[in-house]
């Protein structure tokens, strides 16, 4: 064997080797990228998940200060001695609230309402507030 013939083969065996270490690069850190994305996708899932239950709870919240406006505006202006109307819900947007007022400590009134995500049937989410007062 001639010392031509053993540079060509010793080159062909070079580029062989190169041609390996970059496809084996290539898989990494394709791998690599490849997990990165999953994993920021599952991220951005939980932050949607988290934004739309925080969302529930909020209108639940406000659907339960609702009902106590208006069992405290019912109160004032048609029935003094209203009990409340449990189990009765109200419908209102995306939601449902009940109103049960105690009149058990009177003078003192203690309405409760609970707002309910999409419905008492069905809550996602539910929220109560108390109020307590005088008439």
């Amino acid at each position: 064997m001639d010392v031509k013939s053993n540079l060509k083969i010793s080159s062909v065996l070079s580029r062989r080797k190169q041609k390996g270490f970059i496809l084996l690069t290539t898989i990494i850190l394709s791998s690599a990228l490849l997990l990165t994305g999953a994993s920021m996708l599952t991220m951005v899932d939980h932050h949607f998940v988290d934004a739309a239950y925080q969302r529930d709870e909020v209108q639940a919240l406000f659907l339960a200060e609702t009902g106590a406006e208006e069992a405290i505006w019912y109160m004032q202006n048609v029935d003094s001695n209203w009990m409340g109307d449990t189990p009765t819900e109200h419908v209102l947007n995306n939601g449902t609230y009940v109103i049960n007022v105690d009149q058990s400590a009177a003078p003192v009134r203690v309405i409760t309402v609970t707002g309910y995500i999409p419905n008492l049937a069905d809550a996602r989410v539910q929220k109560t507030i108390e109020v307590t007062g005088t008439m």
